[in-house]
């Protein structure tokens, strides 16, 4: 596939324009002679010229570059019907601000004077036109130009493509698997304090309150980091700007209150990696496929026997959807069909947590069965079976029985570690916390590569429930049972116990992928957001 230089150039003339730099457009339109024929809506402007509401045809085309022959015909269409309504001085008016009168007049003289003549009354403006033609005919022909000569305005474009080309170059590979802020001169992510020196400070940003009798069941950061999506116990679903807590103003559908919603308790979250679309699952086993930017739903399937869904995950190439149930359901859905295509049966009971391993080519999940449990997508086969405290005895974890006796507890989560590129080392690593108060570091091949325990904090009893990791994977967030959030330091083994961060129950906790920002919500009807300080810097 080719793209033409003048295409390039198209997309850099509306960046130029959106960022009201108007010099430096009206010189690269010269100097390229490209024209910017992008509008709002095509259609509109189509049935505007038919109808013939001209200034709304003006307004439109306003900061529009169309061929001048366009342009005179247009003003020329529209001068001639103000003199045939016998509206003599707005039609010179109109002359006189005519754009291109300059170029009419020394590219057709003899076109130019025509229609002076017509606007000093020496001439009847009814035979300015062939005799045939009509209003009508000659606006449809006026429109048909317009049609081809212009396309829909597609918002941020250049923006758009490079986003589209650096989330390609992650999936194939090429880049680095990070959710940090990418430089593009220097071809990988920034390098920025994100939370993992001990030296840092968390402080109370926001919170955002809801109402009486309803509270946030779970919340979801889009990878781009322009949203902040919350499910609520009565199932609605908001998004919100993830700066300032706000709910999100450029959504028009959130203006008027026609909210994203579900019948029943939201309990499951995530966005394609484009973080165009939005899936969201419910208590009654209810999934719902989103376009964010209208509100709209695209797909619904109900699972069978309407199970409570604890975990979705969208496949790479947006086409399927990975879904995990309360009775240890774990099963793919194709989002055209709507049919489950591949089913993953091993798990006896609740499903907490699951993962894509780096290649995209395995699932790795975790439950109340107390099991950890590795999958091949592409044939459904179990590849491994372990728990964290077993021993490295080389089975191949294909016998459960051996298995259960080396497990003592449930699996609350499994989180794997981003590729931070750092060491020669490319084996993917697992955090995993089996409902204690210990940490496990693994690698997906099984191998116990560390613990990892709060010393400093004894004779207390809790344990972790929630985590989530910062942008390079040195720090950890943890919140346990007791509502206590803290952070642990994967370079030296170091946990710090911040604040407490709800007095009910807390139910999820998020990282910002591009930004020092946390994100916890709870039973108290509250989204609180968290900024994350190095002491270095100043606190506002």
């Amino acid at each position: 596939m080719q793209v033409s230089k003048g295409e390039v150039v198209k997309i850099v003339l509306q960046f130029l324009e959106e960022n009201n730099l108007k010099k430096a457009k009206e010189t690269l339109e010269k100097e390229t002679g490209v024209c910017l024929n992008t509008v709002n809506s095509k259609e509109d402007l189509i049935h505007a010229i038919e109808d013939g509401d001209w200034s709304k045809v003006l307004s439109e085309l306003s900061g529009v570059s169309l061929p001048s022959k366009i342009i005179i015909d247009l003003y020329e269409e529209i001068i001639i019907e103000l003199l045939l309504l016998e509206e003599n001085s707005i039609a010179e008016k109109l002359f006189q601000s005519f754009p291109i009168q300059k170029d009419l007049k020394e590219l057709n003289q003899e076109r130019f004077y025509r229609l002076k003549n017509y606007l000093d009354q020496e001439l009847d403006p009814q035979k300015y036109f062939p005799r045939r033609s009509t209003r009508k005919s000659r606006r449809e022909i006026l429109a048909e130009k317009f049609r081809r000569a212009t396309i829909n305005k597609k918002p941020s474009r250049l923006m758009e493509l490079i986003q589209h080309s650096i989330n390609y170059q992650r999936e194939a590979g090429i880049l680095t698997q990070s959710k940090g802020i990418f430089d593009l001169f220097a071809g990988s992510d920034k390098m920025r304090f994100d939370g993992n020196d001990q030296q840092s400070t968390i402080r109370l940003s926001k919170i955002i309150k809801f109402e009486e009798g309803d509270y946030p069941t779970c919340i979801e950061y889009s990878n781009c980091g322009n949203y902040l999506v919350s499910g609520t116990k009565k199932g609605f679903i908001e998004v919100w700007d993830p700066m300032n807590g706000e709910l999100n103003s450029k959504l028009e559908y959130q203006k008027s209150n026609n909210f994203m919603r579900h019948e029943t308790s939201i309990s499951a979250l995530c966005f394609t990696i484009d973080s165009k679309l939005l899936a969201s699952g419910t208590s009654t086993g209810e999934i719902k496929i989103w376009h964010v930017a209208s509100g709209k739903s695209l797909k619904i399937i109900n699972l069978p026997d309407k199970k409570k869904i604890t975990c979705l995950k969208f496949s790479k190439d947006r086409m399927k959807i990975v879904v995990s149930t309360i009775d240890g359901l774990l099963e793919i859905y194709g989002l055209k069909s709507g049919k489950c295509i591949k089913n993953f049966d091993g798990h006896k009971a609740k499903i907490n947590s699951f993962i894509f391993t780096r290649d995209g080519k395995s699932l790795i999940s975790c439950g109340d069965d107390c099991l950890i449990k590795m999958w091949k997508i592409k044939t459904s086969e179990l590849i491994s079976c372990w728990g964290v405290d077993q021993k490295n005895d080389g089975n191949n974890g294909k016998n459960d029985k051996q298995d259960l006796k080396y497990v003592q507890k449930k699996i609350n989560f499994i989180h794997l570690l981003p590729n931070t590129n750092t060491s020669s080392s490319t084996v993917s690593k697992l955090i995993i916390s089996n409902d204690s108060q210990t940490l496990y570091l693994t690698s997906i091949s099984r191998e116990t590569l560390n613990r990892f325990i709060p010393s400093k904090i004894k004779n207390e009893s809790f344990n972790f429930r929630l985590c989530s990791s910062s942008i390079n994977g040195k720090t950890l967030y943890l919140v346990d049972n007791s509502n206590y959030l803290y952070s642990f330091n994967l370079s030296n083994g170091e946990f710090n116990r911040e604040l407490k961060v709800h007095e009910w129950v807390s139910l999820d906790l998020k990282i910002h992928p591009n930004n020092n920002i946390l994100v916890t919500c709870s039973e108290d009807s509250t989204i609180k957001i968290w900024k994350i300080f190095s002491n270095k810097q100043k606190i506002k």
